[in-house]
């Protein structure tokens, strides 16, 4: 089985490349940061897997990784979603469209964009999984998350609801 981690290097990315490598997974790890992803693949004791170094954002160079991935793996069986960012101004009064646009671009078009790119594997196996990591932000208004954080990790939902009910029917959740 083979999976896909974005935001891969860090945190709650890296926390689940572990996990999953324990359990004999091949993991690719995927993050903007190529130092941070090589020192992140180097700490998956024995497992299987690499790096793909992308901005999820750029949709072009979303796609290219997945292809890399079935190319070298055959497959992609789980997507990760973890990939995400903020921008230090994000009260209203300092916040910028550039700012907004980032975060937005970061935290919802790339998600769309992965699931975009893994689709096609998934939907040739006849299964896969897809899982995408929000936030409390993304329930409710949370005054230090701010409104571009708030806003991307709430449209989440959504695009996770329209995958179970799409995707369901090839197999994928």
């Amino acid at each position: 089985r083979v999976a896909w981690i974005t935001g891969g290097a860090t945190g709650i990315g890296l926390a689940t490349a572990r996990a999953l490598g324990a359990a004999g997974w091949a993991v690719v790890l995927s993050g903007r940061r190529a130092e941070e992803l090589r020192k992140a693949a180097a700490s998956l004791a024995g497992a299987k897997g690499g790096t793909q170094p992308l901005d999820v954002s750029d949709a072009t160079a979303v796609e290219k990784a997945a292809a890399a991935i079935v190319a070298e793996h055959g497959r992609i069986d789980a997507l990760v979603a973890s990939a995400g960012t903020n921008v230090p101004d994000r009260a209203w009064g300092k916040l910028r469209p550039e700012g907004f646009a980032k975060v937005a671009a970061i935290n919802l078009n790339g998600v769309a964009n992965c699931a975009i790119a893994a689709l096609p594997a998934m939907r040739q196996a006849g299964a896969g999984t897809i899982v995408v990591v929000s936030s409390w932000a993304g329930w409710r208004y949370l005054p230090f998350a701010g409104a571009a954080y708030g806003a991307s990790k709430m449209g989440l939902a959504p695009l996770v609801e329209s995958l179970n009910y799409e995707e369901s029917r090839n197999g994928i959740r």
